[in-house]
């Protein structure tokens, strides 16, 4: 049966509505108990080890639902909705190129729930698209850098100009919010965090960064890279 794309987002509405209810929450937080390094918005790096969460397809996982996936649990929920993961449990929490699809409240409800689930010396490690980066070779007028950008990946086509390849990675995949290194580290620092420090690529002994940092040139040439502890 062909269902028509409007009613298919409502049912998926209704799923998760459904399944953020406090109630449920409770529920997936006992399933979590012990899970200590979190993936947060894992796209499709699903690594061995970490509780790996991202609003996946209902055909791939239900709503809610935490599966053992060789070595990796994956988690099919809404992360605008909360971490439903307890108080003070996480030692550690990844996260890259989720945060910019956000709206700036939601980005700063994210960290704030990025903090509370974290233990007491818990460390996150979080990198998206850099504004600063981007401003400093538009200033530039470096069109190479611009050029290598859009090859990485168009977010609209027919782009040519290093101004249509800025507005282009601002405005398109979806994303929200663009951070630079000042503004991330005041996010940071807002909820709670301290010691924020700026990182590099894989620049860093948080572990498994070989799996949960993508060695390609779309991430590697334009993100910020950040920590910061819970004290």
């Amino acid at each position: 049966m062909n269902i028509p794309p409007s009613l298919r987002s409502l049912i998926k509405d209704a799923i998760r509505c459904y399944g953020n209810r406090p109630s449920r929450v409770r529920r997936i937080r006992k399933d979590l108990v012990g899970m200590e390094k979190i993936h947060a918005g894992c796209g499709k790096y699903r690594v061995p080890g970490w509780l790996n969460i991202e609003l996946m397809s209902l055909t791939e996982i239900p709503y809610g639902k935490l599966i053992h996936a060789g070595d990796a649990y994956l988690l099919n929920f809404d992360l605008t909705a909360g971490i439903p993961v307890a108080d003070n449990q996480a030692t550690h929490l990844y996260n890259s190129h989720f945060i910019e699809h956000l709206t700036l409240e939601q980005g700063r409800r994210f960290l704030s729930e990025a903090y509370r689930i974290l233990k007491p010396g818990g460390r996150i490690r979080i990198t998206c698209p850099a504004l600063d980066v981007y401003v400093k070779h538009y200033q530039a007028r470096d069109q190479e850098y611009f050029r290598r950008v859009y090859q990485a990946g168009a977010s609209f086509p027919g782009l040519v100009t290093p101004g249509h390849i800025l507005m282009g990675q601002m405005h398109g995949w979806g994303h929200q919010w663009i951070y630079d290194h000042e503004s991330m580290a005041y996010e940071l620092q807002h909820v709670g965090f301290k010691d924020i420090i700026t990182s590099a690529f894989r620049a860093s002994d948080f572990p498994d960064l070989d799996q949960l940092e993508p060695d390609t040139e779309a991430r590697t040439i334009q993100s910020l890279y950040m920590e910061g502890y819970k004290r």
